[in-house]
């Protein structure tokens, strides 16, 4: 059996979405002829962790950890979310609010350490010995960090291996959070070296794969997309929907650029409007989300007792979360930017698995809106028209009121997003690359 070198700074006990579409591919590659060896990072700073993630790592998967330095990574921006919350003293908010600011400027604009930490020149070392000690046919990098992918690239330049150059985001392209100064220079320096040294390029979306073709003026054929997905085994055991309330689940991460603020407002109008609903209506949200202001948000909006918010769960427990709910929320981007429309945003996958109807507020010329209506799963609504929010609670909550609020989704597409299909699509390219 083949083996391929995973490049992945973002891998188990870490969790994410990001952590999860490495390892599900690993997983299910063995089904395919290849198996895998892993170059990560030792002791990684993020937000996140999910011991249960690595129950997905086939036995035989050699996982190599190598040393990292980065001041400005996860447990740096932990410690500034703890500190939203933590604070109360007006002043105190302003003193942290000017070091944030100055501390994201200094990174965007200054210190590309995501391609020049001290990982990378210990990955890099530890890769070719890796490269020769396991028989590596084919390398894969996954960006972000971008780190990633400058090891890969200098690890194909000493070894001529197939590489494949995985995309789950824009990286210089990125509107929403762009890089700036001396470090934009470098990255897409860096960038551009990427794409035209490796042998394939895989997106998660078409509208990033679109984006870099037309940059570099690369062939279509070089770029396949393959999306994220669900694992079927997560979605085996049949669990049984609690109708004891109206219960509405979001898993997953609100950035500053996801507002929930529109679904607030709708929220409000519809339980405003329908005050039997006020008692039986629960909002879960859980994940990463509210800062202190976030807090004072909910409460502005009256809805307190409505809103049970719940922090990072292990992936499995996530997943029962959204069995068990009446409907789940998902929100887009609401700026109006190429992200917005090109982002599917992990959790749809899982929710079009889940048999429960879906509340997707974003762009409506979006793929995430168009999968919703492809796989007829949901309804999409437009994040500014706050009356079509509050009249599609409505209609859910009448439908779940006389027990009716089901869906008849088409398992015939849906079934193209699975991880182990998914997996056979890179395996595909892998088998391309090294004959």
């Amino acid at each position: 059996m083949r083996k391929a070198l995973f490049v992945a700074y973002f891998f188990p006990p870490l969790g994410g979405a990001g952590v999860q579409r490495t390892t599900k591919f690993i997983k299910y590659l063995p089904k395919f002829g290849w198996n895998s060896a892993v170059l990560t990072a030792k002791n990684p700073t993020f937000l996140y962790r999910d011991e249960s993630l690595l129950e997905d790592i086939p036995k035989k998967t050699e996982i190599y950890r190598t040393f990292h330095f980065d001041p400005f990574g996860g447990r740096f921006k932990k410690t500034l979310k703890e500190a939203d919350v933590q604070t109360k003293v007006s002043i105190t908010r302003e003193l942290k609010r000017k070091f944030k600011t100055f501390s994201q400027s200094v990174y965007k604009n200054f210190f590309p350490l995501e391609t020049l930490q001290v990982w990378s020149a210990a990955s890099i070392l530890k890769g070719q010995e890796i490269i020769k000690r396991e028989g590596v046919k084919l390398i894969y990098s996954t960006f972000s960090p971008a780190a990633g992918h400058f090891i890969a690239y200098v690890l194909k330049k000493k070894t001529n291996l197939p590489w494949v150059a995985d995309f789950r985001d824009f990286w210089t392209g990125n509107s929403i959070l762009p890089l700036k100064g001396p470090r934009r220079i470098i990255e897409s320096f860096l960038e551009k070296r990427v794409v035209r040294k490796a042998d394939h390029i895989i997106v998660a979306s078409d509208l990033i794969g679109e984006y870099l073709v037309e940059k570099y003026s690369m062939p279509k054929s070089k770029v396949s997309t393959i999306t994220n997905g669900f694992d079927s085994d997560d979605f085996k055991d049949k669990v049984q929907v609690e109708n004891s309330e109206f219960s509405i689940a979001y898993t997953g991460t609100v950035y500053w650029t996801r507002s929930p603020v529109s679904f607030f407002k709708g929220l409000k109008k519809f339980l405003d409007e329908n005050p039997k609903a006020k008692k039986v209506t629960k909002i879960k949200f859980v994940g990463s989300f509210f800062d202190k202001e976030g807090i004072e948000l909910i409460k502005g909006f009256d809805l307190t007792k409505n809103i049970e918010i719940i922090d990072y769960l292990p992936h499995s427990e996530a997943i029962t979360i959204n069995k068990k709910s009446s409907v789940l929320l998902l929100l887009i981007d609401f700026k109006d930017t190429r992200e917005a429309k090109a982002i599917y945003t992990g959790k749809i996958f899982e929710y079009i698995a889940s048999d429960r109807p879906i509340l997707c507020i974003g762009p409506k010329s979006g793929v995430a809106a168009e999968l919703v209506r492809q796989t007829r799963t949901g309804v999409v609504v437009d994040p500014d028209d706050i009356n079509e929010i509050a009249k599609a609670l409505k209609q859910f909550y009448k439908e779940w009121e006389v027990g009716q609020l089901n869906i008849i989704p088409r398992h015939d597409i849906i079934e193209k997003y699975s991880r182990e299909h998914l997996t056979g699509q890179l395996a595909k390219i892998f088998d391309k690359l090294v004959r």
